[in-house]
């Protein structure tokens, strides 16, 4: 009994490897193979260079041919004639590759998969796409001599590549259906138009990067994400309108599209990512919508760095922070409108742009380093009230502002070097001043006034490197020293000018123990017992002296001494 189960079991096993066993064999000057119940043909009976034409059965040994197999024909240069069966469904990779002299073939209508790089550098000039196919693999059509792309309506997903560096596509027609447009797919595509059908959910990486001559392209209405650098370096684009039904946009999607004037983002989009318009030079405005949580930037890619044109920026309520290089060095932006919705505004986010006028929300706690450097035009400031420091080279080179925030509790390095519109400069008892905050060190083509600087009541003393002129141009109109101020960190009267109009010390305690003679007072008022220890006669550039009376402070008498 026990010899008979086994050599059933052996005779199963026997069947079962029969049964599994690929089966292959010849039929005219074409090769097949049986596997798995699957008829496939392989390639050709003689050398690649002797086959012409290639015509299929639709059935061989009784079986449907349902696919042919990868690389079959593949670099059959003299290969100008074939004839699919409707029964093949799959064409595998490098099927045809390399076939140049192969103008022409009709895919069969049952095809559901081309295969990657199928078709790649054949002498296609056209191609029709049945209804049933699914999917184009990897650089499938990637050729030169192709001219003319048409879908018909399948439900298809264009991966990575497929028509990539098609250089002379004069039409292309996606029929109704597509589903998906692939890394890649289009890219360095030379047509100026591209109508793309409102079936397509996505658009992959670099889809269409490289097409130069794209000047006007209609999206999906039912898009919704774009690749990282889908549209880079589509020099002619000048308009796109992002459907609102895209939630995700990619890296650099829009970048060096040297001329688009015009970008309307989808109302629901999450996120704007690094270098979204990156060297947009012909981008004046943007409209960040209410729907974007999170505006990614860094250094050298921000999403407009480069946009030299960008004048107008709104940003929408949901943003919380002004990230880092936002809109560093768009030279044009002069209006920006900053919502009660940001807490946080970054380094150099604003720097080296034209903005004139800056409203900073209460909402905002806190400013990094930089934030408005070297903004030459910004003239009006208002800054929240509940940020208490304004950081290092905050506002270092604008020129043209007038005034600074009076409700700060430390201003740190250079805060406002070379602010030097400022009407009235005020050093007040209690706030932390570092170094060479109004400092100003560069050489003006003409020379600069401060109106006014006052030393309050209630200061002791100040470090005097808080001014750092260059003294070469630099001309203060009028400083006071408060009655409460007795000397400057160092026991020196550093203020660093070419000229001081007017200069009150109004305290007869006051103490200095030198001066530099270079810095020239036309007029100096002061009591007679700081006159005569702190500059005395032998100051060399003191026109007018006036002193206080002692006890209230009613001019006693002046006296005028010639430039020595």
């Amino acid at each position: 009994m026990k010899k008979i189960i086994l050599s059933l079991l052996v005779t199963a096993a026997i069947t079962s490897f029969v049964c599994a066993a690929d089966v292959r064999g010849e039929v005219g000057n074409l090769k097949w193979l049986l596997r798995n119940g699957e008829m496939s043909i392989t390639g050709a009976t003689v050398s690649k260079s002797e086959i012409t034409t290639v015509d299929i059965p639709a059935t061989i040994e009784g079986k449907a041919v349902t696919r042919i197999f990868a690389g079959a024909f593949k670099a059959c240069n003299n290969l100008s004639e074939v004839k699919l069966p409707n029964s093949i469904t799959v064409i595998e990779k490098e099927a045809f590759s390399g076939c140049k002299n192969l103008t022409e073939v009709k895919l069969p209508t049952a095809l559901t998969l081309i295969g990657q790089q199928a078709f790649m550098n054949c002498g296609l000039t056209e191609i029709t796409i049945p209804a049933n196919v699914k999917t184009i693999e990897k650089e499938a059509f990637r050729s030169e001599s192709l001219m003319e792309i048409k879908i018909l309506n399948a439900p298809v997903s264009i991966e990575e590549g497929a028509f990539r560096s098609c250089f002379n596509l004069i039409s292309v027609d996606l029929g109704n259906k597509v589903v998906r447009i692939g890394d890649n797919a289009f890219e360095n595509y030379k047509l100026d138009s591209f109508t793309m059908p409102d079936s397509v959910k996505s658009i992959g990486k670099a889809a269409f990067k490289n097409a130069k001559n794209l000047n006007s392209i209609v999206l999906s209405k039912s898009l919704q994400t774009i690749g990282d650098n889908a549209f880079t370096s589509c020099e002619n684009l000048k308009e796109l309108i992002i459907p609102d039904t895209v939630t995700t946009i990619g890296k650099k999607a829009f970048s060096d599209c040297k001329k688009l004037e015009k970008l309307k983002l989808s109302a629901n989009l999450k996120t704007v990512p690094t270098g979204m318009c990156m060297n947009c030079e012909a981008l004046k405005e943007i409209i960040i919508p209410d729907s974007v949580v999170n505006v990614d930037s860094k250094y050298a890619e921000s999403p407009f760095y480069g946009c030299y044109s960008l004048e107008n920026v709104v940003i929408g309520k949901s943003v919380k922070t002004l990230n880092n290089y936002l809109f560093n060095q768009c030279k044009q932006l002069k209006s920006v409108v900053i919502p009660d919705s940001v807490k946080t505004i970054g380094t150099y986010v604003f720097a080296e742009t034209a903005v004139e006028k800056i409203i900073i929300p209460d909402s905002v706690i806190s400013i990094g380093e930089y934030a408005f450097y070297d903004c030459k035009n910004l003239c009006e400031l208002k800054y929240s009230a509940n940020v208490k420091k304004i950081p290092k080279k905050a506002f270092f080179g604008c020129v043209k502002l007038e005034s600074f925030p009076d409700n700060v509790e430390e201003f740190e390095d250079e805060s406002f070097y070379g602010c030097v519109s400022l009407k009235e400069i005020k050093i007040k008892p209690n706030i932390v001043y570092g170094k060479h905050v109004f400092g100003a060190s560069w050489s003006p083509r003409e020379e600069e006034v401060i109106p006014r600087i006052i030393i309050c009541e209630g200061v002791e003393s100040f470090n005097d490197e808080i001014f750092n002129w260059d003294r070469q141009y630099l001309v203060v109109n009028e400083i006071e020293f408060g009655p409460t101020v007795k000397t400057t960190n160092e026991g020196n009267i550093y203020i660093r000018a070419k000229i001081i109009n007017n200069f009150i010390i109004d305290n007869p305690d006051f103490i200095a123990t030198t001066t530099p003679n270079s810095m020239r007072i036309e007029h100096l008022k002061c009591y007679k017992s700081v006159y005569d220890s702190v500059f005395g006669d032998e100051w060399a550039y003191i026109h007018i002296v006036e002193f206080f009376d002692s006890d209230e402070k009613i001019v006693k008498e002046y006296k005028e001494i010639e430039y020595k």
